[in-house]
């Protein structure tokens, strides 16, 4: 083999691992931290009655829901709240794509330092905890206005 032929050889051999390397980057990365749902945009937010509702948009990915929980931190400790679906639609998976989650969670007159609406999702056997809006006083005390 000449020595010119060595050469591309190897160079093609380097790009081929470099891409390979790239690739199980990117995958890994996937696997290690999946996607359930992108896009969260709040169409609206009030407060009425002890319970707040939220209106939001999002794009939900192919990876299965398994459950929403609220919680909300007071005086450094977490409480679970109850909630409720505005739609009282189907709570289970939803399909893939665009989608709106409509909810009112009971705050019962208990000024909360903040209130998070957490989600799990099964992405092909990876568990995947995520925050799917957090709500600050600041934004209670704005959709009281």
């Amino acid at each position: 083999m000449s020595q010119k032929r060595k050469e591309y050889l190897f160079l093609w051999i380097a790009f081929a691992a470099l891409l390979g390397a790239a690739a199980q980057f990117v995958l890994s990365d996937w696997v290690k931290n999946p996607v359930p749902y992108r896009n969260v945009q709040v169409q609206s937010l009030s407060f009425a009655d002890s319970r707040i509702s939220l209106v939001a948009n999002f794009e939900k990915t192919a990876c299965k829901f398994e459950r929403l929980t609220a919680i909300a931190g007071v005086a450094g400790e977490t409480q679970f709240l109850y909630w409720e679906n505005i739609d009282a639609t189907d709570t289970g998976d939803r399909s893939v794509g665009t989608q709106t989650l409509r909810i009112a969670i009971s705050v019962l007159g208990i000024d909360y330092d903040w209130i998070e609406i957490r989600t799990r999702h099964d992405c092909d056997g990876t568990k995947a905890d995520r925050v799917f809006y957090r709500i600050e006083p600041d934004d209670v005390k704005e959709a009281t206005e």
